[in-house]
């Protein structure tokens, strides 16, 4: 704290005898007067609403690559597949051993929201029981995709592979005549439509969780897809239940990194309601004392006002520090300048400068390098760090599980953007 300040809070309690009555610089400064103000300003934050908004704009997003997509359908997916076998007319049998379906991302003019999939297989054609030769196939079919409720705290993205309707089939097979080709290719095209149907059927690929945070009331809804060709990516808009302040939008960007399968993006001002909603459930505390440590009975008192963006890849945070007791009362504005990083595959949040900007009364008069390393920024820095790690990633799969890890992240007029790896491995 500058000299200067602490010598005029030290002149301050020195006549707090004095002024106990009033309270510093008249009735407006009263300690009543501020306690009124503290209460009316905290009975306004951690508000959540009765019902989860359907529509954009989103606070929150979650961009998957084509390859991650494919990954995580991988994941979930029988590794071991029968192989298709039929009898036809003239002597003609044919085994198909398929392999995995892929995803890729195109544009359909009659379903925004279906993608294609890609099911190669190799292929044995015998005629009246000798083999003709070895050969390749692949079948590629549409298939459309949507995010599905799970009751009030989880979504899924499902790929509804039981409806794929053929599209072309692409079969390379030496030593048959045109006949008998097209024969092969005409059984081909309604077997390997009704193999992906039924072998795989309506598959979940995905499922995002709310939350594991607080006392687990903030709810998480994926809204969506938007599926972008152009980038070969698919967004998913996400909602809480949180009563944001206005303008909480996110520009929907889509784009990832050559390599990064996923990223979520967050809107400044999510944080904020989370940290408010944690401080009105009181995993955050909002009562200190003038050194900004945890007091149950402490005369000070914390308000989160705003969060933003700043240059230098800085998250601002502007909150109220209230004294509204002790005679002398008032409050301070603080800005903490937040610094995020990536280490050991999450990110984590260290308060790197704080200023006072303002205030009235003697709130003004605080140890900024007190507050700094306080208990209320230790658990306000843990708190952020729950809300951008956020972990509730999990597929359906009996062999491999979903640990999201972040490689990167970034802070700027989007807001806070941490790129991650699936972290696929072993199920238990």
């Amino acid at each position: 704290m500058k000299a200067s300040n602490l010598l005029i809070a030290s002149t301050a309690l020195a006549t707090g005898a004095v002024l106990a009555c009033n309270g510093l610089g008249g009735g407006s400064f009263s300690c009543p007067t501020q306690q009124a103000a503290y209460e009316d300003a905290s009975s306004q934050e951690g508000i959540l609403l009765e019902e989860i908004p359907g529509d954009g704009p989103y606070p929150m997003a979650m961009v998957i690559s084509q390859d991650g997509v494919n990954r995580l359908l991988a994941s979930v997916l029988d590794q071991t597949l029968p192989p298709i076998k039929q009898n036809l007319a003239q002597g003609v049998s044919y085994t198909a051993k398929p392999e995995l379906p892929a995803i890729s991302f195109e544009t359909f003019d009659d379903c925004a929201n279906c993608v294609r999939a890609s099911m190669a297989f190799d292929l044995g054609v015998e005629l009246f029981g000798v083999k003709v030769d070895d050969g390749r196939g692949a079948v590629t079919v549409r298939v459309p995709i949507e995010l599905a409720a799970k009751g009030n705290s989880s979504t899924a993205l499902l790929a509804h592979l039981e409806e794929a309707v053929v599209e072309d089939i692409d079969l390379q097979i030496a030593g048959l005549d045109s006949n008998n080709f097209n024969i092969v290719e005409d059984a081909l095209i309604d077997e390997t439509r009704n193999y992906i149907r039924s072998e795989f059927g309506m598959t979940e690929v995905v499922s995002l969780d709310s939350w594991a945070i607080g006392d687990g009331d903030v709810l998480l809804a994926a809204r969506g897809p938007i599926i972008d060709t152009t980038n070969r990516t698919i967004l998913l808009g996400m909602h809480s239940n949180l009563n944001l302040p206005m303008a909480t939008t996110l520009a929907q960007q889509s784009q990832l990194p050559e390599g990064v399968p996923m990223s979520l993006q967050f809107h400044p001002n999510l944080l904020l309601s989370m940290g408010q909603r944690l401080m009105t459930e009181g995993h955050i505390a909002r009562d200190y004392d003038e050194s900004g440590n945890t007091k149950s009975d402490g005369d000070h008192h914390v308000s989160l006002m705003q969060m933003s963006t700043a240059d230098g890849g800085k998250l601002n945070t502007d909150f109220r520090i209230w004294r509204t007791s002790g005679g002398l009362c008032g409050f301070a504005d603080v800005t903490s300048a937040l610094g995020l990083q990536v280490t050991d595959s999450s990110v984590h949040v260290q308060a790197e400068d704080l200023q006072v900007s303002g205030g009235e009364g003697s709130g003004s008069f605080i140890a900024e390098n007190q507050w700094l390393v306080s208990d209320f920024m230790q658990s306000f820095t843990e708190q952020i760090e729950f809300t951008v790690n956020y972990k509730e990633v999990s597929t359906e799969s009996d062999t491999e599980t979903v640990q999201p890890e972040a490689t990167l992240v970034e802070v700027d007029g989007r807001g806070v953007t941490v790129y991650l790896d699936l972290g696929l491995g072993g199920g238990e």
